[in-house]
């Protein structure tokens, strides 16, 4: 067998194993987040909003999303965790485009957590599920609003 041929064989087979390595991680990651469940918030038919308990804020996502839809039909998509400290958050995995509108961070009212994943902006952080849950329909209803007039409305509980 050629060496060049014998490279590219043992390329593949580090490439498959390091691919397996870091799905397992991930996997592991997810499996040390614990689940509870919470009926509201304009959940999807059939698709629960569930909550996870998250051991730090490097911790892997879990894979299982809340898909709830704003007051105007718009669908997100939300992996919602709360950490020991009793934070919650509800990271972003699914949104409509802002379209032509400015989508930074600041205009969209997002941030990003030490790993880079966007979330909700809301301060102070939630402590309760029902407080998230408020909060991000307030945010999926904003948002929609942004996307048509351009201005992003804080809720005047939130102010």
């Amino acid at each position: 067998m050629p060496l060049t041929a014998f490279i590219a064989i043992v390329i593949v087979v580090a490439s498959a194993l390091l691919t397996l390595v870091a799905l397992r991680m991930t996997d592991q990651g997810a499996r040390s987040c614990k689940r509870s469940s919470v009926s509201s918030c304009r959940a999807m038919p059939g698709q629960p909003v569930q909550f996870w308990t998250m051991p730090g804020e490097r911790s892997a996502l879990p894979r299982c999303s809340a898909w709830l839809r704003s007051s105007a039909g718009q669908r997100y998509g939300f992996a919602f965790v709360q950490f020991p400290d009793r934070r919650c958050r509800a990271y972003i995995q699914n949104a409509p485009s802002y379209g032509s509108r400015p989508s930074s961070l600041l205009a969209t009212h997002r941030r990003t957590d030490s790993r880079g994943r966007q979330y909700v902006c809301f301060e102070p952080e939630p402590m309760t599920h029902k407080q998230l849950l408020t909060v991000v329909s307030a945010w999926m209803d904003a948002t929609d609003k942004y996307r048509s007039s351009g201005t992003f409305q804080t809720p005047s509980w939130a102010a």
